[in-house]
């Protein structure tokens, strides 16, 4: 009788025994484990981090929107609160010659007394700035220089309530009866046309 007996050896012994030696295929065992199972159980981790990924990629957004809220809410108040007061200067003006219509007309005619002072004086420039619009009254402190002339007694003393520093009140020129009266309106408007002379030859 013959007894037969079937080891199996482990890979490492086989070259103790054989020089060579060839499995057949169906002699082959897998010590591997199941490569689907290993890969089902990674491949499910990334599916997690994923998940946190795409949680945190849709709330960052929101976050976002909130700070922005957060951010109008308190720097609009802060804004307003903070806007300066408007604060007003009037312009400054040079000069302005203010008369009645009448007196204006009159002035400004060829010939008149009025154009042969200015003449003299050689300030023809003045010309230009002589109106008889009473809303210049409403704005007289904001010119340098002021020179009325044949107004009434009312607006006389409305335009002296203002005390401004450099203002000449004269009569109507074309009006003066003596020769006195002529110089004296004269000698004035000169004195005024000297003191003035730096800001007359600007305008």
């Amino acid at each position: 009788m013959l007894l037969c007996y079937v080891f199996q050896l482990d890979n490492t012994d086989i070259h103790l025994l054989y020089k060579s030696l060839v499995v057949l295929p169906q002699d082959k065992y897998d010590d591997i484990p199941p490569v689907e199972e290993t890969s089902k159980a990674k491949s499910a981790e990334p599916d997690s981090l994923s998940q946190k990924l795409v949680g945190k990629e849709i709330e960052t957004p929101k976050s976002i929107s909130k700070i922005e809220e957060t951010n109008t809410q308190e720097t609009t108040p802060i804004s307003i609160a903070q806007e300066p007061n408007g604060t007003y200067k009037v312009e400054s003006q040079p000069f302005v010659l203010f008369t009645s219509e009448v007196n204006k007309n009159k002035y400004l005619a060829e010939g008149s007394n009025f154009t042969k002072a200015i003449s003299a004086l050689k300030i023809t420039q003045l010309a230009k700035y002589i109106t008889s619009d009473h809303a210049v009254l409403e704005t007289l402190v904001s010119y340098e220089c002021i020179w009325c002339m044949g107004i009434d007694l009312n607006t006389e003393k409305q335009i002296l309530a203002l005390k401004h520093k450099n203002i000449l009140i004269s009569p109507d020129i074309e009006n003066l009866a003596t020769v006195e009266e002529k110089k004296r309106m004269f000698s004035a408007l000169k004195e005024f046309a000297n003191l003035n002379m730096g800001l007359f030859t600007k305008i």
